[in-house]
């Protein structure tokens, strides 16, 4: 009975679902970018989440960040080091960080 306690604590601690919208402003045409070319990072931010990655507490879209953006673009999201050391503090009250980052030519 631990043991499934334990794993489901770390799951929660560690897992969770978090969307990040991949949109562009009004009137804006990108495309996005292929595998394997390289494009320098514009733009990165924290998306903060509660209930473990359900409710977006900051604004979960790209547009701002793809603004400046002329031809391709490519959108990451990922939990870095920091966002794990972050969320083992805040996800006992539900709240966790991912980060975005936006590449483009």
């Amino acid at each position: 009975m631990r043991k499934v306690l334990f794993a489901g604590l770390l799951a929660l601690l560690l897992g969770g679902c978090a969307t990040v919208v991949v949109d562009t402003p009004p009137g804006k045409e990108v495309k996005l970018a292929q595998e394997g070319t390289m494009l320098p990072t514009v733009a990165k931010k924290k998306v903060w989440y509660a209930l473990w990655g359900l409710i977006p507490l900051t604004n979960n879209s790209t547009a701002d960040m793809v603004a400046s953006c002329n031809q391709e673009v490519r959108v990451k999201r990922y939990i870095g080091v920091d966002d794990v050391i972050i969320g083992i503090f805040t996800s006992i009250v539900t709240i966790r960080p991912i980060t975005v980052e936006v590449q483009c030519k």
